[in-house]
């Protein structure tokens, strides 16, 4: 039995990188597997307010010069304008109201249950079961300035989820909010019917942390110490601000991330976004039939280039 539990931490940390740390550990059973084990997870995903801003132009505009095909590969691409530096200036004043984050925690509580996910991945049908995934809970931040920045914190807990699902949860409430449509349109979005969500930018997701419920409860009856990850809270949040919020923030100012991703949503018809209205209905243009090829934009507007593809994988 190991009882200078803080030396042995601190001996180990002292021979990693501070981008590695370890806090504690408890003795768990000998066949304990820290996925099959694992009962749910939670996500983290940073987000700046200015997302919310209204869009400057009516958002159903049909693109005309911003489109480009390949004929050879029949693959659409489009021209999108990048965020100058003036505009960020502007952009990055904005504060958000209590009454638009009250409206994106009810967006985000809509996604609580279980649901058919499959607008929210690539490649799988709305008959797939595995399509059918169970969020526990969600909770948005109040909001916090950061280097005269305003972000929010969504974290959403899920017993699993599928490639690209909380990118695209989040894209769809920042779209949601910033045209006026009803969040009614949400429950459609779990219907049979099939349409293009485009993801949110990679840069603001990170696993929080997984959860050990079941474990920890035969844990405690068989007088065994549990996995309880509170205890190290602050030393968890220090090391986020520390090495992992920062990075986000600094490349955020430098590459303007959110406002390009939002400009290439921007630049979209009618047949990809058509959703997106006062109705919060969708129209026949904008379902994907079976066998259609959807169509495929340039990295601005998916990021497929060098999107973290391990970011939010299916577990």
């Amino acid at each position: 039995m190991i009882t200078d539990i803080p030396n042995v931490v601190e001996k180990i940390n002292e021979n990693l990188p501070d981008q590695i740390r370890m806090w504690g550990f408890v003795k768990v059973i000998r066949s304990f597997h820290a996925k099959t084990l694992c009962d749910s997870r939670v996500y983290e995903y940073l987000l700046p307010t200015y997302v919310f801003i209204l869009p400057e132009k009516e958002f159903n505009l049909v693109l005309s010069n911003s489109i480009q095909s390949d004929t050879a590969t029949q693959k659409v691409f489009v021209d999108v304008p990048t965020a100058t530096s003036e505009e960020m200036i502007e952009k990055r004043k904005y504060r958000i109201s209590q009454e638009t984050i009250e409206h994106v925690r009810q967006g985000f509580q809509e996604y609580r249950g279980t649901h058919n996910y499959h607008n929210y991945t690539i490649g799988r049908s709305p008959q797939e079961k595995s399509c059918n995934r169970y969020i526990v809970d969600s909770q948005v931040s109040d909001p916090k300035i950061i280097n005269d920045v305003e972000w929010i914190t969504i974290k959403i807990h899920g017993q699993s989820f599928m490639l690209h699902q909380i990118r695209k949860m989040v894209s769809l409430i920042v779209m949601i909010v910033r045209t006026g449509t009803p969040i009614s349109l949400i429950a459609k979005t779990f219907t049979q019917v099939k349409i293009n969500i485009p993801k949110a930018p990679a840069l603001g997701l990170l696993l929080e942390r997984p959860v050990f419920d079941s474990y920890n409860r035969k844990a405690r009856d068989q007088g065994k110490d549990v996995i309880d990850y509170d205890i190290y809270q602050d030393q968890i949040e220090k090391f986020k601000d520390n090495f992992i919020y920062s990075k986000i923030f600094e490349e955020e100012i430098a590459e303007n991330t959110f406002q390009n991703w939002l400009n290439a949503v921007d630049q979209h018809t009618e047949r990809d976004y058509g959703y997106l209205n006062c109705e919060g209905i969708i129209p026949e243009s904008s379902i994907v039939k079976h066998g259609e090829r959807q169509k495929y934009y340039d990295q601005a507007v998916n990021n497929e280039q060098d999107d973290d593809e391990n970011s939010d994988n299916e577990d």
